[in-house]
């Protein structure tokens, strides 16, 4: 959700107005954000050689009406981009192991810890690595529930590069679209061009999620369907 910020122009001293994206989460306690601006400055990013403006960084400090903290968030905008200020990165981070459904954990132990090592990565700011975490973390889920599923074709299934496990052996098709943009996404973040430049880490983590869910609704489903009424 984008809100109208007051920005201060830190080298011209003026004010200006700009829609800006708020967070999604708050960075100190992982909660959706539902906090205010208090404050925000933004800086021209000149070129190494000259003086001609390369980018613009906002700097806008949050309060997180719900750990009662104060955050950072660092925004990045070209000279002559369209899309406004992009959100970067939001400090301090602190880290909290992700607590996956029982279900969930049961079919993939290693989606639990890979999840959980991208996750810490991307606490610590390591944006240019936690993103191959969550793409690793995506083919375990995605392989361990194919085998759950097809347990005498573990090997073969082990064995199959994620798109064609994704693509011939997924049967629900709103975890096979999830399953399949998470993929695109997470392959943008291992290769040196992005095919889906609109797109982040934040949108590959919400595929993920959302796949997560879906797949733990239809375990809990089948444990229901086990149980006799007495």
């Amino acid at each position: 959700m984008k809100e109208l910020l007051s920005i201060m122009n830190v080298e011209s001293k003026s004010p200006e107005k700009e829609w800006v994206s708020h967070p999604r989460k708050c960075p100190i306690c992982d909660t959706s954000y539902g906090g205010n601006c208090i404050a925000a400055y933004s800086l021209p990013q000149y070129s190494q050689y000259g003086n001609n403006i390369e980018n613009y960084l906002l700097y806008v400090l949050y309060h997180c009406n719900y750990c009662n903290k104060l955050f950072l968030s660092i925004y990045n905008k070209g000279r002559f981009s369209e899309k406004g200020y992009q959100l970067e990165i939001s400090v301090p981070r602190e880290y909290h192991s992700i607590d996956l459904p029982e279900s969930i954990r049961a079919l993939s132990p290693m989606f639990e810890e890979t999840y959980n090592d991208a996750y810490e990565a991307e606490c610590h700011g390591l944006n240019t690595v936690c993103g191959l975490g969550y793409r690793k973390a995506l083919e375990f889920l995605v392989k361990d529930y194919l085998i759950y599923k097809e347990p005498n074709e573990a090997d073969k299934i082990a064995k199959m590069p994620l798109n064609a496990a994704i693509q011939q052996k997924i049967d629900d098709k709103k975890i096979k679209v999830l399953a399949e943009r998470c993929a695109w996404l997470g392959n943008d973040e291992a290769h040196y061009v992005r095919k889906h430049e609109e797109y982040n880490v934040s949108d590959l983590k919400d595929f993920l999620n959302a796949i997560t869910s879906y797949i733990n609704t239809e375990l809990l489903v089948e444990k229901a369907y086990k149980i006799e009424r007495k």
